[in-house]
């Protein structure tokens, strides 16, 4: 039997572009977990979201996290068009910054839930170069796969399956972590689709629609999730790009670490002065001071 149609013929799906995704994480120092599947609770069914790479750094007793929540497509015969326009940055109705950041540490908690923390989060990461936080460039209002070679329009159900597989994978992650984890954490997570096919972007603020290749794109999705509203960050990356733009996300980490941990710290300056800093406090306080009593009798 010849075997050599099975070594081309497998190149067609999208596992040669995952395991090839994988390998690139763990040579950045990512540990990965691949095809691991979770349950859609909206369909009741089970989906499989292909990986889930991040990296940790332990800060005394803590350890913050960094995670991407990554889907792998290919396409040999469409490219993947994304139709865009002007952004107003400062439009009410959207959120172009949105942020998905966990903790079980009751100080860190407390910090993160603040009202001006979104907005210190996004002006420090801007301020140290972390590329992938940045607002978009154009607001992406649509998208389609189109014939490579024709330019016809096909649907847009590939674009919208990997959107709402790596949102749900999200969410899904979010909800298990306070069963799952048991130390003091917190958990940075941002959305990755990686493309091997063509991606284009068309943009509709000229006379007549004007499209032009690029290798990265970040669409803002707003999609309802058991019932509720999220908005995610997805960032488009092409599989020719993945390798450089993996930096920033390796940079992203750094950033993280040190951000978090003077969130940390920040908290206790003046943790005494503040009454509700103190609340934070006081329950661990009296159970460690009860536990102190018993064991001296």
């Amino acid at each position: 039997m010849d075997l050599s149609r099975f070594e081309s013929q497998i190149t067609k799906t999208g596992f040669v572009l995952e395991h090839k995704i994988l390998k690139q994480l763990k040579s950045d120092g990512w540990t990965s977990i691949s095809n691991k599947y979770y349950i859609d609770d909206a369909e009741e069914s089970i989906r499989e979201i292909d990986l889930i790479a991040y990296k940790v750094g332990p800060v005394g007793s803590m350890k913050i996290y960094t995670v991407l929540v990554i889907s792998c497509k290919k396409s040999e015969s469409n490219c993947w068009s994304f139709l865009s326009r002007n952004i107003n940055i400062k439009d009410p109705n959207k959120n172009f910054m949105p942020l998905h950041i966990w903790s079980n540490n009751k100080p860190s908690l407390y910090q993160i839930e603040g009202e001006d923390f979104h907005e210190k989060y996004y002006a420090a990461a801007i301020k140290a170069g972390i590329k992938n936080v940045l607002p978009p460039e154009f607001d992406v209002f649509a998208f389609q796969e189109m014939d490579k070679n024709s330019g016809v329009p096909k649907n847009d159900k590939a674009i919208f399956s990997s959107i709402t597989s790596v949102m749900k994978a999200q969410s899904y992650e979010l909800n298990a972590l306070p069963k799952r984890k048991k130390e003091h954490c917190v958990f940075h997570f941002s959305l990755l689709n990686v493309i091997d096919a063509d991606l284009i972007r068309i943009d509709f603020e000229h006379a007549a629609p004007k499209a032009s290749a690029i290798n990265e794109i970040t669409y803002i999705s707003n999609y309802i999730i058991n019932k509720k509203e999220d908005c995610s960050r997805i960032h488009f990356i092409s599989e020719k790009s993945f390798a450089e733009i993996l930096k920033d996300y390796n940079n992203l980490h750094i950033f993280n670490r040190g951000f978090l941990t003077r969130q940390y710290e920040d908290f206790f300056v003046d943790a005494i002065k503040i009454p509700k800093k103190y609340k934070v406090l006081e329950e661990d306080f009296l159970k460690l001071l009860s536990q102190n009593c018993e064991l001296n009798g």
